[in-house]
């Protein structure tokens, strides 16, 4: 009963900074793939239908770069044609996150039915499996739905070939998982492989022959998408990669020596297990086991073709797999070597418990603040969607702007205002100029994307006095005659020892680059908002900035 009374504990820890963060932060404008692999599909879905009575296949599995989102958009098109205009991509970040959840869940109590341990044990399942880490899934609504998905169908398709026992209803349930995971994300062709190991080492070699096959041809077909070439990176470095991304849990800012350690240790962790265990000495494994071993492999495969693919292994989206990898290779540790009860076993727990505690905090800790960054740079996208009619600050990829705000006006999908965009859509034309001043510094060049567009950059820093808290929300004016431009201005992020010190993850030094292609040509005057306690402050300097564009 202590034990159960620990767990709810340490449940709670782990899941009120994630509900206070999504119901504060959460928002529902597009951003950046959620307009052409959401809204994009869903208006030609819509288009087709009104002028031919049906819904053309070749959209819905056409590739997304290297993906093929077939799910994403398919729950997207039933949402939308339920819903209408009161589509919103919360609910799809819901059914993204309540994915997440259901995979840690699954995890768990196969790890409880299994192996009859404590609820202590479990506890370390919401302490690593709900931080903040991966905070991009979490309030993104095409990730959230995508990369936490494709988790849930590629353990479910695991499952059942690990656990039914009857062939054809474990053949038919597996392949349908392993299929739906594969039409979310290419990282669900690696359920296929596994899958296939699985069977092998099953002794089923018929139906490993056929998983066999399903990867071939789904690798084939992912071949011919377009993939990043990272064929420039050394072996080694591909190599270290791999390894980084298997550790990216250990990642929190800045260097990434931790997570290259911990990458090491889970692979040499699972390397030690299979030596140790009779999976690859033609006995009956344990069936438990076989389910970990697989998630772990599952995730594992991932990270290497990540690693050869992708410099950006560390980014949030990503971390997800490392925690699968950590979640399993417990319950496999366990399994292998602690199940009598001795002094390592209760030191392993005692430890592994800390460490997991003091990661779910740190989390907390370090990602609240890109949690809150995010959000400034959608409400500043928001207020211009409203005021101004203009998608302004996350376009700098883009060219074609009037075509996606055309296109979520032809859906009638309205973007709900909340927090900060309600209180400057009704007081930013009423701040008080404040007498006080902040040294604003900037710098303005047109530049050239890839892409071929024409680029108006804007540069902008300025330095906060000791006496103005860095954690107000502060916001970038650029003011004709007749409009206010309101781009995010967020502070720097202090180092982690200088947070701790300091108490706060906001330094004094506010940067921001403003893309200015979309603003009607004339002259603009740069100011600084303020959104503290008290009534809206305007700053500005002594000389008036002027932005011509």
């Amino acid at each position: 009963m202590k034990t159960q009374r620990l767990f709810t504990v340490f449940l709670l820890i782990s899941l009120s900074p994630f509900a206070y963060f999504f119901t504060k932060y959460a928002v529902s404008l597009p951003f950046f793939d959620d307009y052409w692999a959401v809204y994009d599909f869903t208006w030609m879905a819509e288009k087709k239908y009104r002028e031919k009575g049906n819904i053309i296949p070749d959209y819905l599995f056409a590739s997304n770069l290297e993906h093929i989102i077939a799910y994403t958009k398919g729950t997207a098109l039933v949402l939308y044609v339920f819903l209408r205009e009161k589509f919103s991509l919360i609910y799809m970040m819901i059914i993204g996150n309540g994915s997440w959840f259901a995979s840690i869940c699954m995890m768990a109590c196969v790890f409880k039915r299994h192996t009859g341990a404590s609820w202590l044990w479990l506890s370390l399942f919401p302490l690593i499996g709900i931080s903040l880490q991966f905070y991009e899934n979490y309030f993104w609504g095409m990730a959230s739905h995508q990369n936490f998905s494709v988790i849930l169908f590629s353990i479910i398709a695991l499952y059942c070939l690990c656990f039914i026992k009857n062939p054809r209803l474990c053949s038919f349930l597996a392949l349908f998982f392993a299929v739906l995971a594969y039409l979310t994300s290419s990282t669900g062709i690696m359920v296929f492989y596994t899958g296939t190991l699985l069977l092998f080492l099953q002794k089923r070699y018929f139906g490993g022959s056929i998983w066999l096959t399903f990867s071939l041809i789904g690798t084939i077909i992912l071949s011919k998408m377009s993939m990043t070439d990272n064929s420039i990176m050394l072996e080694i470095d591909k190599v270290l990669n791999t390894l980084r991304f298997i550790g990216g849990i250990a990642h929190f800012e800045g260097d990434s020596t931790l997570s290259l350690i911990l990458g090491v240790l889970s692979s040499l962790g699972l390397l030690y297990y299979i030596i140790k265990s009779d999976i690859l000495k033609g006995g009956k494994p344990d069936r438990a086991e076989l389910f970990f071993f697989a998630i772990v492999l599952f995730a594992m495969l991932v990270g290497v073709v990540a690693g050869h693919k992708r410099p950006d292994v560390l980014i949030s989206r990503y971390k997800v797999y490392s925690t699968i990898i950590i979640l399993s290779l417990i319950p496999l540790l366990y399994l292998r070597f602690f199940q009598t009860p001795s002094r390592v076993k209760h030191l392993f727990l005692t430890i592994t418990l800390f460490l997991a505690f003091f990661y779910n905090i740190l989390s907390t800790w370090v990602y609240s603040y890109d949690i809150k960054k995010n959000y400034e740079y959608l409400v500043a996208d928001t207020y211009n969607w409203y005021v101004n009619d203009k998608i302004t600050a996350q376009f700098q990829a883009f060219c074609d702007n009037d075509y996606y705000k055309s296109l979520m006006k032809d859906l009638k999908v309205q973007v709900p205002t909340n927090g900060n965009v309600d209180f400057l859509i009704k007081n930013l034309k009423n701040t008080t100029k404040s007498a006080e001043g902040i040294a604003i510094n900037t710098s303005y060049k047109v530049e050239n994307t890839v892409a071929g567009c024409s680029m108006k950059k804007l540069s902008v820093s300025a330095v906060l006095p000791d006496n103005i808290s860095s954690a107000d929300d502060f916001y970038l004016v650029l003011s004709s005659e007749t409009k206010d431009f309101v781009f995010s201005f967020f502070p720097q992020r202090n180092s982690l020892l200088e947070s701790i010190k300091k108490q706060s993850n906001f330094s004094q030094t506010l940067m921001q680059t403003a893309y200015l292609q979309y603003l009607p040509v004339g002259n603009y005057e740069m100011s600084i908002v303020r959104l503290g306690n008290q009534k809206p402050l305007r700053y500005s300097n002594q000389k008036p900035i002027l932005i011509k564009i």
